[in-house]
Parts: structure tokens; sequence; C-alpha cells
């Protein structure tokens, strides 16, 4: 099964094929996350997912959105965008939508609207051929920040953060 990984820092940054290798053990992994990047912009990125033929594309992005200031509205409709125009091209595909995740320290404020959207991104989904999965939860400190363990700066994840987003992937591909 050849997996892409599509998103912005938080993707990119990630070890994925030391993070996942019992986990998706024989699978080939894609990263395609741009330090950076947008959802918005993510949009004209797309065709470089479809041109590898996966057969399963996990989506996560939408923090530089909101922390450049896109409405709300706008990181949602890019990212169902996204993940419809992945599902509309690649029908046998599985197709995951990832939460957004938690912040904390000083980019704690954004928190409330992060929630908001994932509701939304999680309602969106529903009805339609992509799983919505709720990584929020998993990384959360306790209360409703990121947990500071996870974290090497309020937003880009420690060693131990991507091995608690990686528990979260882990059972989503079991033949």
């Amino acid at each position: 099964m050849h997996i892409v990984l599509f998103g912005d820092s938080l993707t990119e940054y990630g070890e994925w094929p030391q993070l996942m290798r019992e986990s998706w053990q024989g699978h080939t992994l894609s990263n395609q996350g741009i330090a950076g990047d947008t959802a918005y912009s993510a949009r004209s990125r797309v065709r470089a997912v479809l041109d590898e033929k996966p057969d399963a594309v996990f989506v996560q992005m939408g923090i530089n959105d909101l922390y450049m200031g896109a409405p709300e509205h706008e990181i949602i409709s890019s990212l169902i965008s996204i993940v419809t125009q992945i599902k509309g091209r690649l029908p046998k595909a599985k197709v995951f939508l990832q939460s957004m995740l938690p912040t904390g320290g000083p980019l704690a404020h954004l928190n409330p609207a992060i929630v908001r959207i994932n509701a939304e991104l999680m309602i969106k989904t529903l009805g339609q051929e992509v799983i919505y999965i709720d990584v929020w939860a998993a990384m959360l400190n306790g209360s409703s920040e990121l947990n500071p363990a996870y974290t090497t700066d309020g937003v880009h994840l420690s060693p131990e953060g991507y091995a608690a987003w990686a528990g979260v992937l882990a059972g989503l591909l079991i033949n």
C-alpha cells in the first residue's frame, strides 16, 4: 500500500517511516508536507498527490492559515476542497482528514478557533467517503492546550508529540 501524508511543517518534520515502522510495515510512505504551507495554497499541490496514485492519503494542515489571520470558513473550505478533490479523482483511495492540533504557550489563544474548525470539519465529513480523525484529544495536556512535553514552541512537535500523533494513526490501515 502506498501512503501519502499531505500537510505543512507538522507533517514535513515528522520522521514518519520510523514513527510508523511497526504499524505500517510493508507500506511505502511519501511525505508531502511543506513548511509554511497553508490549506489555501496547498489546494494547488493536490495534483502532486494524485500523480502518486496512493492507496491512502492523510491530510493535516490549517494552523498556518489561522496564524496568518485567514477566516475560519476559508480554512474549512480549503480543507474540504482538498479531500474532495483527492477522493473524487482517487475513488478507491482511503482519504483521512486529521483534525488540527492544539497549540500551547503564546499561541494557545488560537485553540478556541481550532475547536470550532475541527467541529465543522467533523460535521462536513459525515456522509462523505472521507474519514475524519480526531488527533486533537491525544495531544492535550489535560485541559485545552497542547501538552508542553509534545512541543518545541507551542506549535511544532517534539519527538514525544510525534509519537503521540503516530499512536492515533497506528491502527488505521490494518488490512
